[in-house]
């Protein structure tokens, strides 16, 4: 069952879909903006590999950021593969997700470039599931492992 939390290659193209206005070229986003949500929307969307893998996984799923630039909470509404929403929120009351899942920039930052498992992230609490049912991500590791494949596609600028 490990090797199901160390994910898989993702179809998902790589990148970002803001372009610098005057040149065209691709532009990295930074983490958890709504360039970013925008970003990592498009690619879960355009993924066959996550529409596949997450096709019986329905999760509307809150991440929330403490440290880095500044606290953010990214809202996922994914319903069997599709992906409904994807946001940036100021605040975290705006949307009522199934599961709230908690952590600091750092550990983000180690799973979104793929230096450390969602799931064993959260087996060792480096993040925290702070609401709502974990065997919601638990029970679904392949689509999990693919959304944060996908989500690691997406040329994100990391602050250090």
């Amino acid at each position: 069952m490990l090797e199901n939390w160390l994910g898989s290659v993702s179809d998902a193209a790589p990148g970002p879909v803001a372009a610098d206005p005057l040149t065209g070229v691709p532009m990295s986003v930074p983490f958890a903006t709504p360039g970013w949500a925008q970003a990592v929307k498009a690619a879960l969307g355009r993924s066959l590999s996550f529409k596949e893998q997450a096709r019986n996984w329905r999760a509307a799923l809150l991440l929330t950021v403490s440290g880095g630039p500044s606290p953010a909470h990214i809202f996922f509404d994914l319903r069997y593969g599709e992906v409904v929403d994807v946001i940036a929120l100021t605040d975290p009351g705006q949307r009522a997700p199934d599961v709230v899942v908690a952590g600091p920039y750092s550990a983000w930052r180690a799973v979104f470039r793929k230096e450390q498992g969602f799931l064993q992230a959260l087996m060792t609490t480096t993040l925290e599931v702070t609401h709502g049912p974990s065997v919601r991500l638990m029970g679904a590791p392949k689509a999990v492992n693919e959304f944060v494949n996908v989500v690691a596609t997406v040329d994100t600028t990391w602050e250090e």
